[in-house]
């Protein structure tokens, strides 16, 4: 790259002290891309070496657990975020499994363990083996309890928050008192964040779940929050059960 062209007005000395200034910065920040590129070559190698070591070290199983014949347990399902598995299935699934085998270390349970992480999960334990500022495969990094703990408090909210909102999204008071239906909406809303349980979506589906005349007792109300319409039929519940007695006796 060109050295800039800089105001006439600087006196030599002034103009060379910049032009010195300038090649040193474009100097210093040629060596920082060199030294990022260096680096995520590295950390791409060493994450094939951890997939590999993880493959090796999943081969080595114990032929007997205890003197005893191992059991047939089945392995994990694989664990990506996206297929929105439930996290407390999973290491479920893990600990059974993991309790039949034998490992040398706890290194080597959860090298094991990421043979059936996959996506995001995948990235996320990598970055926690390797810590934040060393890429060097560390012992001390590698705590079995403290690892499932990371996970569960990783992922698992993120589960809770989606399968709330699946159940929201399909959630119908049907034959259910409008106590009933409000408690159960409110519980599934409460694992939600602000944003969520405050937004359109929300109400709409809240509406949407009501029977006919819990429904019709709404129309025509503009009610900033669920909990304004939640107030407004629970003071008339006892109405509205006669009027839908009444309805399904017609």
């Amino acid at each position: 790259m060109s050295t800039p062209k800089f105001p006439g007005n600087l006196t030599p000395t002034e103009d060379h002290i910049a032009k010195m200034v300038y090649q040193a910065m474009q100097a210093e920040f040629a060596a920082r891309m060199q030294a990022t590129a260096q680096l995520q070559t590295s950390l791409r190698e060493l994450q094939g070496r951890f997939e590999a070591l993880a493959n090796r070290m999943a081969e080595v199983e114990c032929s007997s657990y205890n003197g005893r014949l191992r059991p047939n347990i089945s392995p994990p399902e694989k664990y990506n975020r996206a297929s929105r598995q439930l996290v407390d299935q999973f290491i479920g699934q893990v600990k059974a499994a993991a309790k039949f085998k034998r490992f040398r270390d706890e290194c080597q349970k959860i090298l094991w363990v990421q043979l059936y992480l996959s996506g995001l999960a995948l990235t996320w334990s990598h970055i926690i083996m390797t810590g934040d500022k060393d890429p060097v495969l560390n012992p001390q990094h590698f705590i079995w309890k403290a690892w499932l703990t990371d996970f569960q408090m990783t992922f698992g909210l993120c589960n809770l928050v989606q399968d709330a909102l699946n159940h929201i999204a399909m959630l119908q008071q049907g034959s259910r008192s409008i106590t009933d239906y409000c408690t159960m909406f409110f519980k599934l809303k409460g694992r939600l964040g602000a944003s969520d349980a405050n937004s359109k979506y929300i109400k709409d589906c809240f509406w949407k779940g009501l029977n006919a005349v819990a429904m019709e007792a709404l129309v025509n109300m503009d009610f900033a929050m669920t909990e304004e319409a939640r107030d407004i039929l629970l003071y008339r519940e006892g109405k509205l059960a006669d009027m839908a007695a009444r309805k399904k006796g017609q």
